[in-house]
């Protein structure tokens, strides 16, 4: 593996996050942290020269083969984020030119669902439950919280915003806004979501992606995993393969 310094890590994350501590290896984690011992096996490996991520992104490498290449072929290393009070994260490094970036993820969820979320929750896809529950509670650049699944506290329903559409053009749309959960933005404004207005759990062609300057125009019935790969896929397609 190839992690930068941890001095350079350090410099560019104070930009937009303070009271960090960054950990690249296992015999530098002490119980108190609360890092998942799955977690600590990883920069274990890691350290053997490994590329400790892939086996767990797995189920996930047909369903979204632009981040796996992403993971094979462009991810520098994985460590650790530290920042009370939040729980631990886990940082994919990667770089463009000699910029460094991120995308973190948070501890999975296990079988809690976070509290207020359980009706969300029952309406999620069983591939993404399974995402949450057992990789990730959310996979989004550092910098930005976006281009990623949300963590489950974070997301919500298209009315929960406020688009400013009158009534005669919420009438046009093909969907109610509270029958849209949204699961991922891009950063600037637009959503990738999925339409639960024929059932109570969406299914996989059931996507859509809401444009916040065309939201009259969405993108329906398509591939939730699909869209969602590309979107990241597109993100990240000029970054830098890994030393």
């Amino acid at each position: 593996m190839s992690l930068p310094p941890t001095e350079d890590m350090l410099a560019k994350i104070r930009r937009f996050e303070r009271n960090i501590v960054i950990v690249t290896a296992a015999t530098e984690v002490r119980d108190e942290m609360g890092v998942p011992e799955a977690w600590v096996e990883l920069l274990r490996q890691q350290s053997a020269g490994a590329k400790s991520w892939l086996e767990m992104w797995r189920p996930y490498q047909s369903l979204l083969p632009e981040v796996d290449d992403f993971l094979q072929h462009k991810v520098r290393g994985i460590c650790l984020l530290l920042k009370e009070p939040q729980p631990p994260s886990l940082l994919y490094v990667y770089s463009r030119g000699k910029d460094l970036y991120f995308f973190r993820g948070w501890p999975p969820l296990g079988d809690r669902v976070p509290k207020g979320k359980e009706e969300i929750w029952a309406c999620l896809l069983p591939g993404l439950q399974q995402f949450y529950r057992e990789l990730h509670d959310g996979w989004t650049q550092l910098a930005s919280d976006a281009m990623g699944p949300l963590p489950v506290k974070d997301i919500g329903y298209l009315s929960d915003q406020d688009w400013e559409l009158e009534p005669d053009e919420k009438a046009q749309l093909p969907f109610r806004l509270r029958d849209v959960i949204t699961v991922f933005g891009n950063g600037g404004g637009d959503l990738l979501g999925l339409d639960i207005t024929h059932g109570v759990r969406a299914s996989e062609s059931q996507a859509l992606a809401w444009w916040h300057e065309e939201p009259l125009a969405p993108m329906l019935n398509k591939n939730f995993w699909g869209l969602m790969g590309a979107w990241i896929g597109g993100q990240v397609e000029d970054v830098d393969l890994a030393p």
